[in-house]
Order: structure tokens, then C-alpha cells, then sequence
């Protein structure tokens, strides 16, 4: 294996659980061991979650503080702190407005967040689609049209009107001078020799994901720096829809390594997962061992037939598509099990911390002013609060009371020694009920569910001992790609990403056409 320090540009191949984001931690630990400013040492992930967990780990790792890692951010972040844009520049809610009254679309917006990576709007669905296809041409670094010559909704969509809105968006923001996400890329590549600082070394993680437009980051800020480090995986390039450029991380320069162990994948799953990746054609070929375990492989037909199984572990429930998990959670919610779905619990944030601190005021805790606001949102006036007394406005949110102070004060009548569910009689019946069986179960609604549902795509990077996998993968839909290249690719990376979830079980709901298609010749 070359040396980091022989080359400037150094690829990382991390197949599923292999530790690319360790690896590329151990390599800063070597850079400030040797005296390197961490202020001169570069992060870029493709999210900001990514982005904040790395951080995180250095700060623990390391003994640093935020301030210290300045650098470990997205690259919209990146360049929206060093190109010169302020945040009352980019395009808000009234702005969106503005320009639904200029157009023939309806607009609906709120305020981006520039450390997020977001689509372009949040819109109504149409507008939202249409803008989608612009932003995708802009990330791709390809005209508009062939963006919309390639489109699979071309045809619900004139071309006409696809060019009115394209030319009023970008008419609008040059006479307003507004920015958007992709603006934050664009202004910082205008001067890039100007306004990029340089690097003693940059570390690019989650790289398949970049779009041809963030790659040109890349290059901008590696022309500043002594060493750039890259860490991905082609096979689990599964956001080419969104603009994402594999093709630039594999003709990308200089050494390679491939992380050879997987601490994550079992052996039976492991076995599966390589016949996928066979499938996928022009991919970096490259092999991995499995963790010891061997794992299982389970083809089943429903979640009912598996609720017993949901009893006990971690689980991630998967589709291609959100709408296929929706009998999964309704058979979930009605058995009583605790979920998040699209990282939502599956009731509001709001109920769970009523319920979380009338618990505390029961074990003569104290509660804060977010904390009493949320009870006595769910009293009902007469019965657990005192008529005409508005409480909850009276406590700050950083006061700290305690249940008598609540009596005596701030107008609570119920008695703390009854369960939440006869106090909190406000709270939707729906709620009541469902959390009521719950704890009937045994569940923890205080701590953050041991089951999540998600599609394939939100769920990349994580994992869980147990992942349900609901796909429409089948012999026809596999044969049928075959005809197209790139189709064939997604269909393959997509799957091969879900399966490599897994820490212990496999749960295939499509079991013969799963068998057919990957594992009978």
C-alpha cells in the first residue's frame, strides 16, 4: 500500500461498516500528533449530519473545541461562509412569494438553512419537481434542456413552460440579488483564488455523492491545499438522480486503498450483497471480509409475521419508496410498538414531552418552562388547571419549578400521584391510546425508538441488528434494466445499499423474486 504522503491525491474505497470515516479520523490524529493546526485541516461531508457526527468524534477524540474545527462542514456551508454571501441574501419565504405573483406557479417557502444540503425549494409538488429539474442541471453542470431531454417527467411538463420558469428564477434573483443553495457553490467558484483558504490537508468523505458542480469545490479548494484525502464507495452511489457524479470519484488521481474488514455485515448477508454488487457494471472492483457473525437471511411475506421478532433489538425498516412503508407502520402502530419514521417519532415531540415531564414531577423532579408549557397543553381548564389561569406564559423557559411551586403559583390542580394518561385528558385519544400500549409492551417512550422506517436513501449510513428490506426488485424489473446501463446501476446500488444495513438479520419481503434475481443463474 502507497504511503499517504507520496501522492497528493489519496482515494479511500470503504465498503459497507468498514470504517471509512474512522480511517479518515486516525489520519487527523496523525496530522495534529505531528504539530498540523487543526484550523489548517479541511472535513467536508456531503450532509450536515455526516458533517456535525465527525466533529463530534474529533472533538472527543481529540480534546478540541468547536472553534478548533472550524473546517469540518458541507460544502455549501463551506462556500457560503467564504463567498461573501449574508443569510438575509438568500431566498426566503417572501421572496418565493414575490415570485409566485411574477409567474404562473404557486410557491410556498420558508427560510434554508445554509449548513443543510436541500433541494432548491420546498414548494408545492409540481413547482417543487420543476425547480428539482433545475437544480439538477446546475449540480450536473448541463443546460437545462438536456437535463429535460433526459427526464423521466418530460411529458408532464411542456417544454415551453419548463423554459418560462426556468428564465423568470434566474431573471428574478440577478434583479434582486438573491442566492440559493447552488448560488452558494457558483459565487464561491467566481473567486475561488481569492476567497478559498489553503489547506495543509482536506478530507472529502462520502465522495460518490458529489455532484460535477461540487467536484469543481473539491478542485478549487485542493489547488490551496498540500494533500487531499477522499473516502468513498461507488457501489453505494445511489444519488445519481440528485445530480451525484461517481464517475469523477473514480477517474479522481493519484493512490488508492480499499478498507478490507467490515464490522458491520455478517457472513449470509455478506454473501448477498456481493452477488448485487456483481451485477453493477464499470464498478472499482473490490473485495471485503465480513464480521464474524454469520448472520441470517430471512425471506418473509409481512411485517405481522415477524411482530414477535420486533419485541427486542434495533431495527431499520426500509423501501425504495416512502408510500411501500405504509402498511409496515400501520401494522406497527397497532401493535403497540414504538417507531420513528423520515426522523419523526411517531407521535409529536410536543406529546412525548408532556408525558416525559409530568413522569419527572412525579419522581419530585423539576420541570422547565418548555417542559410545564407542554403539560398544560393537555389539561383540561377545571379538571387538572385552574380556570382562567394562563399559566404556562408565566414561566420562563429557563426557570426550574417544582410541583408544589406549580400548585401553589402557576394554577395546577391535578394530583401528581395519577399516571399521565387520567391527567393529560387534552391529548388526542389516538395518542393516548397508542402510547398507552406502548408501555403495555414494555417500551421506553423516553429514550429514541429501537425501530425506524425509511427509505433506502434517507437510511445510507446507517445501520441497525436488524433490517426489513421492502423492494419491488424482481427477475422482470432486473431484466428489464439491463437494457439501460445507468437504470441497471441504480436498481443494483440502491439494493445493495439497503442490504448492507444489517448487523445481525435480513428480512427480504420480495423472497422468490429476491432469490430469483440474485441468487439462482
Amino acid at each position: 500500500m502507497m504511503s499517504l504522503s507520496e501522492s497528493k491525491y489519496f482515494r479511500i474505497f470503504g465498503p459497507p461498516g468498514t470504517g471509512k470515516t474512522t480511517r479518515l479520523l486516525n489520519e487527523i490524529d496523525d496530522l495534529i500528533m505531528q504539530g498540523v493546526q487543526p484550523n489548517k485541516i479541511g472535513f467536508f461531508a456531503f450532509t450536515r449530519k455526516a458533517a456535525n457526527e465527525a466533529k463530534d468524534r474529533a472533538i472527543t477524540r481529540f480534546g478540541l473545541d468547536h472553534e478548533d474545527l472550524v473546517h469540518f462542514r458541507t460544502l455549501h456551508s463551506f462556500c457560503f461562509r467564504h463567498s461573501g454571501i449574508n443569510f438575509d441574501q438568500l431566498m426566503s419565504k417572501e421572496n418565493w412569494r414575490e415570485l409566485s405573483d411574477q409567474t404562473d406557479f404557486n410557491f410556498t417557502w420558508e427560510p434554508g438553512d445554509p449548513d443543510a444540503v436541500e433541494n432548491l425549494s420546498t414548494a408545492l409538488p409540481d413547482v417543487r419537481t420543476v425547480l428539482g429539474l433545475i437544480t439538477m442541471a446546475r449540480l450536473k453542470q448541463i443546460t437545462i434542456r438536456q437535463a429535460y431531454d433526459n427526464w423521466e417527467e418530460a411529458y408532464k411538463y411542456p417544454w415551453p413552460q419548463i423554459l418560462y420558469l426556468w428564465k423568470c428564477y434566474e431573471d428574478y434573483r440577478k434583479s434582486t440579488r438573491s442566492f440559493d443553495f447552488t448560488d452558494m457553490l457558483t459565487v464561491f467558484l467566481e473567486q475561488a483564488d481569492q476567497l478559498c483558504p489553503s489547506f495543509h490537508t482536506v478530507f472529502v468523505d462520502e465522495a460518490q455523492d458529489l455532484s460535477r458542480l461540487q467536484w469543481r469545490v473539491v478542485q478549487a479548494i485542493a489547488d490551496k491545499s498540500d494533500r487531499v484525502i477522499v473516502a468513498g464507495d461507488d457501489d453505494q452511489a445511489i444519488f445519481r438522480w440528485a445530480g451525484a457524479d461517481v464517475d469523477s470519484f473514480l477517474e479522481l488521481p493519484g493512490a488508492s486503498e480499499t478498507l478490507s474488514k467490515s464490522w458491520r455485515v455478517p457472513v449470509a448477508v455478506h454473501a448477498l450483497a456481493e452477488s448485487i454488487a456483481d451485477r453493477i457494471s464499470d464498478r472499482y472492483p473490490k473485495t471485503y471480509t465480513p464480521q464474524e457473525k454469520y448472520g441470517k437471511v430471512n425471506y418473509v411475506h409481512s411485517i405481522r409475521s415477524i411482530l414477535d421478532d420486533l419485541e427486542e433489538g434495533t431495527w431499520l425498516i426500509l423501501a425504495q419508496c416512502a408510500y411501500m412503508l405504509d402498511d409496515a407502520e400501520e401494522e406497527i402502530r397497532t401493535a403497540g410498538l414504538f417507531y420513528e419514521m423520515k426522523n419523526r417519532k411517531s407521535v409529536p415531540e410536543k406529546v412525548l414531552m408532556a408525558i416525559a415531564a409530568w413522569k419527572k414531577l412525579q419522581a419530585d423532579k423539576d420541570i422547565d418552562g418548555k417542559e410545564v408549557r407542554a403539560i398544560y397543553s393537555y389539561l383540561h381548564v377545571g379538571n387538572g388547571l385552574a380556570r382562567g389561569f394562563k399559566a404556562a406564559a408565566q414561566v420562563e423557559d429557563d426557570d426550574l419549578v417544582t410541583y408544589e411551586n406549580l400548585v401553589m403559583n402557576v394554577g395546577l390542580l391535578a394530583d401528581h400521584t395519577e399516571p399521565w394518561h387520567t391527567v393529560l385528558t387534552k391529548m388526542p385519544e389516538a395518542h393516548r391510546v397508542y402510547l398507552r400500549a406502548v408501555e403495555n409492551r414494555g417500551e421506553n417512550i423516553s429514550e429514541r425508538p429501537r425501530i425506524t422506517l425509511s427509505t433506502i436513501h434517507g437510511a445510507k449510513g446507517g445501520e441497525a441488528d436488524n433490517v426489513v428490506l421492502y423492494t419491488d426488485i424482481s427477475y422482470a424489473s432486473v431484466r428489464e434494466s439491463n437494457a439501460s446501463q445507468e437504470g441497471d446501476n441504480d436498481l443494483h446500488r440502491t439494493f445493495y445499499v439497503g442490504v448492507t444495513r444489517t448487523k445481525q438479520q435480513l428480512f427480504l419481503m420480495s423472497p422468490q423474486s429476491v432469490k430469483e434475481s440474485y441468487l439462482v443463474e
